[in-house]
C-alpha cells in the first residue's frame, strides 16, 4: 500500500499492519490477518503480500490466481511452497511469446529513446512535482491534484534504479508503467 499510497479504485482495500494507520476513503487498517478478514464480512478477498503473509493465507485460501514467472530471480523472498494437488487447475497458459515480441516491438520502436534524454526529461517533471509537494504542504491547501502529483516512494525508487543501470553501463532500458484498470505501454 506504502509503494502506490492510496487504495486501488474499485474495490475496499484493507491494510495489514501492527504500527501505521492509513486512513483514506475505501481503506481500512487491521493488525491482524484475522481481523481483516472480520472487517471484509463475507466478501471475496486477495491478498497482495508478502511473504509472510502469503504464508498465513494460503491455507485459508480456496483459490489461487497465480502467474508464474519462469526466471530465477535475486532475493530471498519467496511465494511459500504449497501443494498443487489441493487445487484444481482452472485455466494455464503461456504467455512469454507474446511478452518477448511486445518487448522487442518496444525496445526498436521509434519512440525508444536514449537513457541521457529520458532521465533528463523525467528530472525536469520530477523537479516539478517536487516543488508543486512543497508548495502544497507550506499552503496547507488539500488539493486532489496536488496530491496526485506527490511522487511516491515507487517513483523516487526508479530514479534510484536508473542511476544504477548507467552506472552497469546500460544505456537503454524499457519503461512499462501501469495506473488503475489502464496500462500505458
Amino acid at each position: 500500500y506504502e509503494e502506490i499510497g492510496f487504495p486501488l479504485p474499485g474495490r475496499e482495500t484493507i491494510v495489514i499492519s501492527g504500527t501505521k494507520q492509513f486512513d483514506a476513503p475505501h481503506c481500512k487498517t487491521a493488525a491482524s490477518l484475522a481481523q481483516a478478514l472480520a472487517l471484509a464480512e463475507g466478501q471475496d478477498v486477495f491478498i497482495c503480500g508478502g511473504a509472510r503473509l502469503y504464508a498465513e493465507a494460503l491455507p485459508l485460501a480456496d483459490v489461487l490466481y497465480l502467474t508464474e514467472i519462469h526466471h530465477r530471480f535475486e532475493g530471498d523472498t519467496r511465494f511459500p511452497a504449497f501443494d498443487r494437488d489441493q487445487y484444481v487447475q482452472t485455466e494455464c497458459r503461456e504467455i512469454a511469446g507474446d511478452i518477448l515480441g511486445e518487448f522487442d516491438r518496444l525496445w526498436n520502436s521509434e519512440y525508444s529513446i536514449g537513457f541521457d534524454d529520458f532521465f533528463e526529461v523525467y528530472k525536469e517533471r520530477y523537479n516539478i512535482i517536487k516543488k508543486q509537494r512543497e508548495v502544497a504542504a507550506s499552503e496547507k491547501i488539500v488539493s486532489l491534484q496536488k496530491y496526485t502529483l506527490k511522487p511516491n516512494s515507487m517513483q523516487e525508487q526508479f530514479i534510484v534504479n536508473l542511476k544504477k543501470m548507467l552506472a552497469k553501463g546500460e544505456d537503454r532500458v524499457l519503461l512499462i508503467s501501469s495506473t488503475g484498470a489502464d496500462a500505458i505501454m
